[in-house]
Protein backbone atom coordinates (compact mmCIF):
# COMPACT_ATOMS: atom_id res chain seq x y z
CA UNK A 1 0.00 0.00 0.00
CA UNK A 2 3.08 2.29 0.86
CA UNK A 3 4.41 1.78 -2.01
CA UNK A 4 1.12 2.58 -4.38
CA UNK A 5 0.81 5.74 -2.41
CA UNK A 6 4.82 6.86 -3.29
CA UNK A 7 3.91 5.90 -6.74
CA UNK A 8 1.01 8.51 -7.06
CA UNK A 9 2.46 11.19 -5.07
CA UNK A 10 5.51 10.79 -7.92
CA UNK A 11 3.06 10.43 -10.67
CA UNK A 12 1.41 14.07 -9.73
CA UNK A 13 4.86 15.59 -8.95
CA UNK A 14 5.62 14.53 -12.79
CA UNK A 15 2.16 15.38 -13.72
CA UNK A 16 2.21 19.02 -12.00
CA UNK A 17 6.07 19.59 -13.37
CA UNK A 18 5.41 18.91 -16.68
CA UNK A 19 2.19 20.56 -17.35
CA UNK A 20 1.54 23.06 -14.78
CA UNK A 21 -0.87 24.48 -12.60
CA UNK A 22 -4.04 24.67 -13.85
CA UNK A 23 -5.09 27.81 -12.13
CA UNK A 24 -3.03 29.56 -14.78
CA UNK A 25 -0.66 31.60 -12.29
CA UNK A 26 2.86 31.62 -13.17
CA UNK A 27 4.69 29.27 -11.30
CA UNK A 28 8.28 28.39 -11.25
CA UNK A 29 8.48 24.53 -11.81
CA UNK A 30 11.17 23.60 -14.64
CA UNK A 31 10.53 21.45 -17.06
CA UNK A 32 13.80 20.98 -18.61
CA UNK A 33 14.29 17.36 -18.80
CA UNK A 34 17.51 16.76 -19.94
CA UNK A 35 19.84 13.79 -22.43
CA UNK A 36 19.00 11.67 -19.20
CA UNK A 37 15.73 10.70 -20.31
CA UNK A 38 17.23 7.33 -21.39
CA UNK A 39 17.61 6.09 -17.78
CA UNK A 40 13.90 6.66 -16.66
CA UNK A 41 14.98 6.52 -12.80
CA UNK A 42 18.26 9.20 -13.33
CA UNK A 43 15.67 11.48 -15.42
CA UNK A 44 12.97 11.00 -12.74
CA UNK A 45 15.46 11.54 -10.18
CA UNK A 46 16.92 14.21 -11.67
CA UNK A 47 13.09 15.32 -12.47
CA UNK A 48 11.44 15.81 -8.96
CA UNK A 49 14.52 17.12 -7.65
CA UNK A 50 14.50 20.41 -9.88
CA UNK A 51 11.70 21.90 -8.24
CA UNK A 52 13.26 25.09 -6.41
CA UNK A 53 11.50 27.13 -3.86
CA UNK A 54 12.40 30.04 -1.56
CA UNK A 55 12.47 28.99 2.07
CA UNK A 56 12.18 31.60 4.47
CA UNK A 57 12.23 31.72 8.59
CA UNK A 58 9.95 34.14 10.34
CA UNK A 59 11.33 35.30 14.11
CA UNK A 60 14.88 36.10 14.81
CA UNK A 61 16.45 39.21 16.93
CA UNK A 62 15.17 41.87 15.47
CA UNK A 63 11.60 41.03 14.53
CA UNK A 64 9.89 41.24 18.00
CA UNK A 65 11.84 44.15 19.81
CA UNK A 66 10.30 43.26 23.15
CA UNK A 67 10.79 40.13 23.68
CA UNK A 68 14.67 40.91 22.91
CA UNK A 69 14.33 44.24 25.45
CA UNK A 70 13.41 41.43 28.06
CA UNK A 71 16.34 39.15 27.65
CA UNK A 72 14.03 36.82 25.94
CA UNK A 73 14.70 34.15 23.40
CA UNK A 74 12.43 34.45 20.61
CA UNK A 75 10.75 31.56 18.36
CA UNK A 76 11.49 31.05 14.41
CA UNK A 77 9.23 28.80 11.91
CA UNK A 78 10.55 27.72 8.00
CA UNK A 79 7.95 28.73 5.39
CA UNK A 80 7.97 28.28 1.62
CA UNK A 81 7.69 31.97 0.19
CA UNK A 82 5.78 32.35 -3.21
CA UNK A 83 7.88 34.26 -5.57
CA UNK A 84 4.81 35.42 -7.22
CA UNK A 85 2.44 36.24 -4.48
CA UNK A 86 4.81 37.07 -1.74
CA UNK A 87 2.36 34.46 0.39
CA UNK A 88 3.94 32.25 2.95
CA UNK A 89 2.65 28.64 3.91
CA UNK A 90 4.10 27.49 6.93
CA UNK A 91 5.99 24.19 7.08
CA UNK A 92 6.61 23.68 10.60
CA UNK A 93 8.48 25.24 14.14
CA UNK A 94 12.62 25.16 13.91
CA UNK A 95 12.60 25.07 17.55
CA UNK A 96 15.84 27.48 17.60
CA UNK A 97 15.71 31.78 17.20
CA UNK A 98 17.49 31.73 13.56
CA UNK A 99 19.31 34.46 12.39
CA UNK A 100 20.64 33.22 9.17
CA UNK A 101 19.54 29.97 6.37
CA UNK A 102 21.31 29.20 3.80
CA UNK A 103 21.22 25.63 1.54
CA UNK A 104 23.38 23.06 0.42
CA UNK A 105 23.36 22.36 -2.99
CA UNK A 106 25.99 19.14 -2.45
CA UNK A 107 23.92 17.77 -0.26
CA UNK A 108 20.63 19.38 -0.84
CA UNK A 109 20.05 20.18 3.23
CA UNK A 110 19.14 23.49 5.07
CA UNK A 111 21.41 24.94 7.45
CA UNK A 112 20.46 27.66 10.43
CA UNK A 113 22.52 29.98 12.26
CA UNK A 114 21.44 30.93 15.68
CA UNK A 115 21.50 33.91 18.11
CA UNK A 116 21.77 31.48 20.70
CA UNK A 117 21.46 33.31 24.34
CA UNK A 118 21.78 37.14 24.48
CA UNK A 119 21.95 39.46 27.48
CA UNK A 120 19.75 42.53 26.57
CA UNK A 121 22.13 45.06 28.28
CA UNK A 122 24.59 44.68 25.46
CA UNK A 123 24.91 43.21 21.57
CA UNK A 124 27.97 41.90 22.69
CA UNK A 125 27.35 40.24 25.88
CA UNK A 126 25.83 36.39 26.43
CA UNK A 127 26.46 35.58 22.87
CA UNK A 128 26.06 31.63 21.70
CA UNK A 129 25.77 31.29 18.14
CA UNK A 130 24.89 27.92 17.11
CA UNK A 131 25.11 26.20 14.16
CA UNK A 132 21.94 23.75 13.07
CA UNK A 133 19.71 21.63 10.69
CA UNK A 134 16.78 22.08 9.42
CA UNK A 135 14.22 19.55 7.93
CA UNK A 136 12.89 20.54 4.54
CA UNK A 137 9.71 18.65 5.44
CA UNK A 138 8.89 19.65 8.44
CA UNK A 139 10.47 22.72 9.83
CA UNK A 140 12.37 20.97 12.67
CA UNK A 141 15.91 21.89 13.72
CA UNK A 142 18.58 19.60 14.82
CA UNK A 143 21.53 20.99 16.95
CA UNK A 144 25.27 20.21 15.24
CA UNK A 145 26.82 22.31 17.70
CA UNK A 146 27.91 25.87 18.94
CA UNK A 147 29.78 27.72 16.83
CA UNK A 148 33.19 28.40 17.72
CA UNK A 149 34.75 30.95 19.12
CA UNK A 150 32.07 30.58 21.39
CA UNK A 151 30.61 33.62 23.06
CA UNK A 152 31.05 35.61 19.37
CA UNK A 153 27.61 35.87 17.17
CA UNK A 154 27.21 34.78 13.38
CA UNK A 155 25.03 35.56 11.06
CA UNK A 156 24.24 35.39 6.97
CA UNK A 157 25.08 31.84 6.10
CA UNK A 158 25.85 31.14 2.29
CA UNK A 159 27.40 27.97 0.76
CA UNK A 160 29.88 27.91 -2.75
CA UNK A 161 29.22 25.81 -5.54
CA UNK A 162 31.48 23.28 -3.33
CA UNK A 163 29.40 23.27 -0.31
CA UNK A 164 31.47 25.17 2.37
CA UNK A 165 29.49 27.15 4.39
CA UNK A 166 30.70 31.09 4.75
CA UNK A 167 29.35 33.58 7.58
CA UNK A 168 30.04 36.35 8.98
CA UNK A 169 31.22 36.80 12.83
CA UNK A 170 29.53 40.03 14.00
CA UNK A 171 31.97 40.90 16.75
CA UNK A 172 35.31 40.92 14.18
CA UNK A 173 33.53 41.62 11.49
CA UNK A 174 35.34 38.75 9.83
CA UNK A 175 34.34 36.50 7.10
CA UNK A 176 34.22 32.85 7.52
CA UNK A 177 33.83 29.74 6.78
CA UNK A 178 31.97 27.00 9.08
CA UNK A 179 32.86 23.45 9.73
CA UNK A 180 29.57 21.16 9.03
CA UNK A 181 29.99 19.06 11.58
CA UNK A 182 32.12 20.60 14.24
CA UNK A 183 30.99 23.95 14.03
CA UNK A 184 34.07 25.46 14.31
CA UNK A 185 34.82 28.49 12.37
CA UNK A 186 37.63 29.25 10.30
CA UNK A 187 37.89 33.18 9.88
CA UNK A 188 40.56 35.94 7.85
CA UNK A 189 41.17 38.58 6.43
CA UNK A 190 43.66 41.54 8.41
CA UNK A 191 43.31 44.56 6.35
CA UNK A 192 40.75 47.19 6.21
CA UNK A 193 39.42 45.86 3.05
CA UNK A 194 39.02 42.08 4.19
CA UNK A 195 36.25 43.15 6.59
CA UNK A 196 32.45 43.13 5.88
CA UNK A 197 31.67 46.27 8.24
CA UNK A 198 32.26 49.05 5.58
CA UNK A 199 30.87 51.89 8.04
CA UNK A 200 28.40 53.13 5.81
CA UNK A 201 25.16 55.05 7.75
CA UNK A 202 23.93 55.22 11.32
CA UNK A 203 27.34 53.69 12.71
CA UNK A 204 26.50 53.81 16.19
CA UNK A 205 23.26 52.15 15.71
CA UNK A 206 24.25 48.67 16.21
CA UNK A 207 21.43 46.70 14.38
CA UNK A 208 22.54 47.76 11.58
CA UNK A 209 25.86 45.61 11.17
CA UNK A 210 23.04 42.76 10.95
CA UNK A 211 21.18 45.00 7.65
CA UNK A 212 23.79 43.19 5.07
CA UNK A 213 23.38 41.02 2.13
CA UNK A 214 25.70 38.06 1.65
CA UNK A 215 25.14 35.46 -1.28
CA UNK A 216 26.98 33.62 -3.74
CA UNK A 217 25.22 34.04 -7.39
CA UNK A 218 25.06 31.16 -9.83
CA UNK A 219 28.58 31.54 -11.32
CA UNK A 220 29.88 31.29 -7.53
CA UNK A 221 31.48 34.74 -6.93
CA UNK A 222 30.39 36.09 -3.04
CA UNK A 223 28.48 39.16 -3.33
CA UNK A 224 28.46 41.56 -0.31
CA UNK A 225 25.38 44.34 -0.32
CA UNK A 226 25.87 46.91 2.22
CA UNK A 227 22.89 49.99 3.39
CA UNK A 228 24.25 53.39 2.37
CA UNK A 229 22.56 56.46 1.53
CA UNK A 230 23.05 57.92 -2.11
CA UNK A 231 22.53 61.34 -3.61
CA UNK A 232 20.26 61.89 -6.34
CA UNK A 233 19.90 65.94 -7.20
CA UNK A 234 21.06 67.03 -3.55
CA UNK A 235 18.85 64.29 -1.66
CA UNK A 236 19.00 61.14 -0.34
CA UNK A 237 17.95 58.11 -1.95
CA UNK A 238 17.82 54.63 -0.91
CA UNK A 239 20.36 52.51 -1.76
CA UNK A 240 23.25 50.01 -1.00
CA UNK A 241 27.16 49.63 -1.94
CA UNK A 242 27.53 46.57 -3.82
CA UNK A 243 30.80 44.42 -3.27
CA UNK A 244 32.88 41.04 -4.24
CA UNK A 245 35.21 39.17 -2.57
CA UNK A 246 38.30 38.40 -3.94
CA UNK A 247 39.49 35.20 -2.08
CA UNK A 248 43.45 35.49 -3.71
CA UNK A 249 43.92 38.67 -2.16
CA UNK A 250 41.75 38.01 0.77
CA UNK A 251 39.46 41.37 0.29
CA UNK A 252 36.06 42.79 -0.80
CA UNK A 253 35.87 44.99 -4.10
CA UNK A 254 33.19 47.62 -3.98
CA UNK A 255 31.73 47.55 -7.69
CA UNK A 256 28.34 49.75 -8.10
CA UNK A 257 25.69 51.29 -6.01
CA UNK A 258 21.31 50.11 -6.31
CA UNK A 259 19.56 53.17 -6.44
CA UNK A 260 15.87 53.06 -4.66
CA UNK A 261 15.83 50.56 -2.29
CA UNK A 262 13.57 51.21 0.81
CA UNK A 263 15.31 51.49 4.08
CA UNK A 264 18.57 51.27 1.79
CA UNK A 265 19.48 47.69 2.21
CA UNK A 266 18.32 43.70 0.88
CA UNK A 267 19.26 42.54 3.80
CA UNK A 268 19.23 38.26 4.52
CA UNK A 269 18.79 37.26 0.97
CA UNK A 270 20.39 35.02 -1.78
CA UNK A 271 20.61 34.70 -5.43
CA UNK A 272 17.57 33.06 -7.69
CA UNK A 273 19.29 29.90 -9.06
CA UNK A 274 16.76 30.35 -12.26
CA UNK A 275 17.19 34.05 -13.09
CA UNK A 276 20.02 34.82 -11.19
CA UNK A 277 18.40 38.06 -9.57
CA UNK A 278 19.23 38.55 -5.93
CA UNK A 279 15.98 38.26 -3.47
CA UNK A 280 16.53 40.39 -0.34
CA UNK A 281 14.21 42.12 2.28
CA UNK A 282 13.40 45.72 2.79
CA UNK A 283 14.00 45.66 6.57
CA UNK A 284 15.00 42.60 9.40
CA UNK A 285 12.50 45.19 11.64
CA UNK A 286 9.09 44.01 12.89
CA UNK A 287 7.38 46.54 15.34
CA UNK A 288 4.06 44.49 15.71
CA UNK A 289 2.01 47.22 14.64
CA UNK A 290 -0.12 46.32 11.72
CA UNK A 291 -1.47 50.13 11.52
CA UNK A 292 2.37 51.48 11.07
CA UNK A 293 3.88 51.48 7.86
CA UNK A 294 7.07 50.72 9.21
CA UNK A 295 6.14 47.41 10.27
CA UNK A 296 5.06 46.10 6.32
CA UNK A 297 7.69 44.24 4.96
CA UNK A 298 8.70 43.16 1.19
CA UNK A 299 10.57 41.07 -0.63
CA UNK A 300 13.22 42.92 -3.19
CA UNK A 301 14.11 41.84 -6.48
CA UNK A 302 17.24 42.98 -7.56
CA UNK A 303 19.44 43.18 -10.81
CA UNK A 304 22.54 43.47 -8.87
CA UNK A 305 24.72 43.50 -12.64
CA UNK A 306 22.96 46.56 -13.66
CA UNK A 307 22.55 48.28 -10.21
CA UNK A 308 18.86 48.46 -9.95
CA UNK A 309 15.50 46.87 -8.10
CA UNK A 310 13.50 45.65 -10.64
CA UNK A 311 10.08 44.03 -7.76
CA UNK A 312 8.81 44.91 -4.80
CA UNK A 313 6.49 42.27 -3.27
CA UNK A 314 4.82 42.37 -0.04
CA UNK A 315 5.35 39.14 1.80
CA UNK A 316 4.65 38.31 5.99
CA UNK A 317 5.50 41.06 8.42
CA UNK A 318 7.93 39.02 10.79
CA UNK A 319 9.80 37.33 7.86
CA UNK A 320 13.26 37.65 9.04
CA UNK A 321 15.70 35.88 6.12
CA UNK A 322 15.30 34.05 2.88
CA UNK A 323 17.14 31.45 0.81
CA UNK A 324 16.45 29.26 -2.18
CA UNK A 325 17.04 25.63 -2.29
CA UNK A 326 15.53 22.58 -4.08
CA UNK A 327 13.49 19.50 -2.92
CA UNK A 328 14.83 16.40 -2.92
CA UNK A 329 12.91 13.29 -3.92
CA UNK A 330 12.85 12.27 -0.16
CA UNK A 331 11.14 15.60 1.02
CA UNK A 332 8.59 15.95 -1.20
CA UNK A 333 7.63 12.48 -0.76
CA UNK A 334 7.48 13.39 3.36
CA UNK A 335 5.52 16.54 2.93
CA UNK A 336 2.75 14.47 1.61
CA UNK A 337 0.02 15.37 -1.02
CA UNK A 338 -1.99 18.25 0.58
CA UNK A 339 0.81 20.23 1.14
CA UNK A 340 3.00 19.17 -1.74
CA UNK A 341 -0.36 20.80 -4.45
CA UNK A 342 -0.83 23.88 -2.08
CA UNK A 343 3.19 24.54 -2.35
CA UNK A 344 3.31 23.92 -6.27
CA UNK A 345 0.09 25.45 -7.21
CA UNK A 346 -0.10 28.00 -4.51
CA UNK A 347 -3.07 30.02 -3.64
CA UNK A 348 -2.63 33.61 -2.86
CA UNK A 349 -3.39 33.39 0.87
CA UNK A 350 -0.85 33.42 4.19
Amino acid sequence: MKKNIVVLVIFIIMALVMFGCSSGEKNYVENNPDSTRDNSNAWLAGLITRVPVLFGVSGGPLTDLQVRSKGEKGQSSLYWINTVTGSATVIGDIGYEVDGIAYDAITNRLYGITSGLRAPSSYKEGVRSQLIEIDMATGAGSLIGTITPSGDSFSNPTFNAIGTLYAVNDISEQLCTINLTTAEADCFGNNEEAYVYKGTIDDDDFPLIKDRGLAFNNIDILHLIIPDKVKREYKDVGGARVYTYDATHIKFDYQRTIDGLPYNMAPNGDFDPITGMYWGLDSLYYYGNDDDDSSTKHLLMIDVDGGNLVNTIPTMANLHAITFGYLDASTLIKMGLNDLIDFLCPDDHE
